[in-house]
């Protein structure tokens, strides 16, 4: 997306830059699959609760592009009820949308809301180096 000199500049490949203007880090747009050069719709990411069983669980509702862009990327969601010890104790879900060419993702705890009722998720990227 960008070129060499724009790759070196922070103001717009650093870690808090948001070159397009959109309000979205265009690190956080790129691994979610999103051209983080353009002023698109940013990913649409909620807090939620799932129930299965009667049960509740929180979980993390978001919007990617599909198919995933750049296998060099690679997302991990974790969860913690303390801030400090993440875990990736979660179940994702990937559903279809009306809305070309996103998807949907559900990422759910493990635990529930009863045994654990203040719980935290972070989502991780890590960009591989391709050689």
């Amino acid at each position: 997306y960008y070129t060499s000199p724009e790759l070196a500049d922070p103001a717009i490949t650093g870690f808090s830059a948001d070159s397009d203007n959109d309000t979205f880090q265009t690190l956080f747009e790129y691994l979610l699959g999103l051209n983080p050069t353009l002023n698109e719709p940013g990913p649409h990411v909620e807090a939620i609760e799932v129930e299965i069983a009667g049960v509740r669980y929180p979980a993390v509702r978001l919007q990617r592009l599909k198919p995933f862009r750049d296998p060099s990327v690679a997302l991990e969601i974790e969860v913690a009820t303390d801030l400090s010890n993440w875990a990736a104790d979660v179940v994702v879900h990937t559903f279809e949308t009306t809305t070309e060419p996103y998807e949907e993702v559900v990422i759910r705890s493990v635990y529930s809301l009863t045994d654990r009722p203040v719980q935290e998720f972070r989502l991780r990227g890590t960009i591989v180096p391709t050689f």
